[in-house]
């Protein structure tokens, strides 16, 4: 059978990443993990596994203890300060289950002010503000703020925010635990759109609804990665040493 062909770099690549928390938990083991662009993936494992632990490590909000993350292949490892700011702010965008929304700014300010962050603004910023909120159908509410609005809103609010940065790398931590099953379908939706040639989407999440909707699962239990299934139901990671915890997600 012919092989099908991966794009010429990974989006993703962990190797030997471990992390420990003080004073002996270790929170995540010898892991490699390979992503490339195109793929929606959930992060999969019961509650203290590691996920939200692999999510940090992924969006540059944490550092591993030992290992190297290269992103786009570029070595995170020894970067400073303002160079993973920089790196954060060109390929990261983030959705918390808490939404992070700043209740004295109206909905289109909330994303107007992502993107001045990352150095985005004038008539650029508000095109991309509009299109976003068109996009979570919600552009009727710009300038609504977020205590008006309900929890599914206020959650499309906060994924409008993150896409209109357009980032390659979409890491969503339990985006629809808080919201009812329709709600939850409708952003599960937004979220899988958001997978392109260039960009990843990867959602942690206790839903099974959820994680067969993506295209790859990463499973996580005591710190250890293990094999996902696709969603045709077969393998879809090779871990060719069990200690060397190794996932590549073609």
């Amino acid at each position: 059978m012919e092989k099908k062909s991966l794009p010429q770099h990974p989006l993703v690549c962990l190797k030997d990443i471990t992390k420990t928390f003080l004073p002996n938990t270790l929170a995540l083991k010898k892991t490699n993990v390979t992503i490339y662009p195109g793929k929606s993936i959930a992060i999969i494992g019961p509650s203290g596994s590691g996920k939200s632990t692999l999510l940090s490590l992924l969006g540059l909000l944490d550092t591993p203890t030992s290992g190297e993350y290269f992103l786009d292949g570029k070595s995170t490892s020894s970067l400073s300060a303002n160079a993973l700011s920089r790196l954060r702010k060109n390929y990261i965008g983030y959705i918390f289950q808490s939404f992070n929304l700043i209740n004295y700014l109206t909905v289109e300010e909330n994303i107007l002010h992502c993107l001045a962050i990352n150095s985005i603004t004038g008539k650029e910023a508000h095109m991309r503000a509009q299109e976003a909120l068109q996009s979570v159908q919600l552009e009727e509410k710009a300038d609504a703020f977020p205590e008006q609005l309900s929890g599914g809103q206020r959650q499309r609010v906060a994924i409008a925010r993150a896409i209109a940065t357009r980032p390659r790398l979409l890491l969503c931590d339990e985006p629809t635990g808080n919201l009812d099953t329709h709600t939850s379908d409708q952003i599960l939706s937004l979220l899988l759109r958001m997978v392109s040639p260039q960009s990843a989407v990867l959602i942690v999440t206790h839903n099974p609804a959820i994680a067969q909707s993506c295209d790859e699962r990463i499973a996580i239990i005591d710190g250890i990665v293990t094999l996902g299934q696709s969603a045709e139901g077969t393998s879809d990671t090779v871990i060719t040493e069990r200690d060397n915890n190794e996932v590549s997600l073609p």
